[in-house]
Parts: structure tokens; C-alpha cells; sequence
């Protein structure tokens, strides 16, 4: 379970570097279920995620906008290299 959430510490903090997040704001903002699980997905440990029921629509989708464009921006940029 840690080398899991290790790495997903690792993905948050590449995805949200240009914003100075720290390994230890990382590590907090994993105990938000919705960007717990989009990190679940992004690192293909699932394949989809269900979330709303219980969180407004602004918290549902704002990890997947944080965290996945982010990621995919550098992504896109390192291969463009």
C-alpha cells in the first residue's frame, strides 16, 4: 500500500511542479477520495472512476482538470523533445 501511494505522491507532484506542490501538500491531497482516484486511473491502476453522489460537480471534476492536463501537457512536451 505505501509503494502505492508513493507513487502516486511521485505523479501528483510531476503533474503539479510548475505550482510548487510539495511532497508533503501531495501527500495530504491524497485524502480526497476524488484525486486519490483520478490518480488511480491516470497511473492505470484503474480504468475508470464513478464520483458525484456525495461531492459537488466543481470537486468531482477538479482533480481530473489539475491533475490530468497537467500531466498530459508534459507529457505532449517531453515528447516533443
Amino acid at each position: 500500500m505505501q509503494k502505492t501511494i508513493d507513487k502516486y505522491v511521485g505523479v501528483l507532484c510531476e503533474a503539479r511542479k510548475k505550482k510548487g506542490l510539495t511532497e508533503q501538500q501531495a501527500r495530504d491531497n491524497l485524502q480526497d477520495i476524488n484525486v486519490y482516484g483520478t490518480l488511480m486511473v491516470l497511473a492505470g491502476d484503474a480504468d475508470g472512476m464513478v464520483s458525484g453522489a456525495t461531492t459537488t460537480t466543481a470537486n468531482t471534476i477538479r482533480p481530473a482538470l489539475q491533475v490530468c492536463m497537467a500531466y498530459h501537457f508534459c507529457l505532449r512536451l517531453h515528447m516533443a523533445c
